[in-house]
């Protein structure tokens, strides 16, 4: 499929709008609803996306794990075979537990980390970083937005706050949080204090322990709740999210920024097809390229079509639900787990409220 890059000739805000209780108790994971839920959108696919099946499994852990949930986050440490989840929004309320899952043997662990942790939140960003371990920077409170930086190292089994020397990223949730290959983190986006989308762009360097923002005169504007992976090629990809002028409406489109491109030229705009427009989905990297899954679309549907985005190309194809497979959902969390073959997914905001269900997706 041939690939198209505009560039993006919106200009870059320069600003953006100005921390243990768990949700529920252990609950059964296996599968609740259904693919056909009345709030499910038909997902429409373009005639020039190549289109599949998913191939989903449902998973039954050898230890009870946490409560439904929703807006959490699932993070693997490559070392240890291990995924923290943390956070989220369950029917009881905001959590703030931390739990392990051992990919290699299926079972859950809820820890109990020494010291302060956290407050509990949802719409964090969580990355692994090496040194420090599980990363979980700002989220959202039932009293607003944050702007702290944790670090959780399973070998101390603590939490401690991470002093930042200078400048830092303000509050916000619903931000992307991921790693690039050179270890530094990178922050985009997210909704500020007064819900507005941000269009900032910063990255976090563990050696000085300073956040900063890379210079460049163009880029897409403000963005909340995308979707953001690193491409082979070290190329942030953002897709979809809600924009400043469509508060309510998310759009479908796929963008990339190249930290080592002229500032003037970062951020371009890469036309494959006709993507859904979505928000709050489900997303991760795997060893063929970004993976997302569900979120929320046009009209508040809930989406269930998994969309697995080329490694180096971005060229995208569509793998449609099954009829046994997961329900429709948004705020969901996948895990992958190469050495399984396979993608892991938890939870999620469903139909009916928060989902405790537990996925395997086995990628083509």
């Amino acid at each position: 499929m041939a690939l198209l890059l505009s560039f993006v000739n919106d200009p870059a805000s320069t600003g953006s709008p100005s921390p243990s209780t768990t949700a529920g108790g252990p609950s059964s994971t296996a599968p609740s609803g259904s693919a056909s839920s009345p709030t499910t959108s038909a997902t429409p696919v373009p005639t020039d996306t190549p289109v599949g099946v998913a191939r989903w499994t449902a998973v039954a852990p050898a230890t009870a794990g946490p409560g439904p949930r929703s807006g959490h986050t699932w993070t693997v440490d490559p070392s240890s075979a291990a995924a923290y989840l943390f956070g989220g929004r369950g029917s009881a309320g905001l959590a703030g537990d931390v739990w392990s899952y051992d990919l290699t043997s299926d079972r859950w662990t809820q820890l109990q980390p020494d010291g302060e942790g956290p407050t509990p939140r949802e719409e964090h960003g969580a990355a692994w970083v090496d040194g420090l371990g599980l990363v979980v920077f700002g989220g959202r409170t039932g009293a607003g937005v944050l702007d702290d930086f944790w670090a959780y190292d399973p070998s101390a089994n603590a939490w401690r706050t991470i002093d930042v020397a200078g400048t830092r990223p303000s509050a916000r949730a619903a931000a992307c949080l991921t790693q690039r290959s050179d270890g530094r983190l990178w922050l985009f986006g997210g909704e500020g204090s007064d819900g507005t989308p941000s269009a900032e762009l910063w990255t976090y360097d563990s050696g000085p322990s300073s956040w900063s923002q890379p210079a460049f005169s163009h880029g897409p504007g403000g963005r909340a709740g995308s979707a953001c992976w690193w491409s082979a090629d070290d190329r942030l990809v953002v897709h979809g999210g809600l924009i400043p002028d469509q508060p309510s409406a998310p759009v479908g489109d796929l963008l990339a920024f190249d930290p080592d491109a002229d500032p003037g030229r970062a951020w371009q705009s890469v036309e494959a097809a006709d993507l859904v427009a979505r928000q709050r989905a489900a997303v991760t990297t795997t060893s063929h390229g970004g993976l997302v899954v569900g979120g929320t679309g046009a009209d508040d549907a809930l989406l269930a079509d998994v969309v697995l985005f080329d490694a180096r190309s971005l060229a995208a194809t569509v793998l449609r639900p099954p009829p046994d497979g997961p329900p429709a959902r948004s705020r969901g969390a996948l895990a992958d787990d190469p050495e399984g073959e396979r993608t892991l997914m938890f939870g999620g905001l469903g139909s009916s409220g928060p989902l405790g269900d537990l996925w395997a997706l086995d990628l083509p």
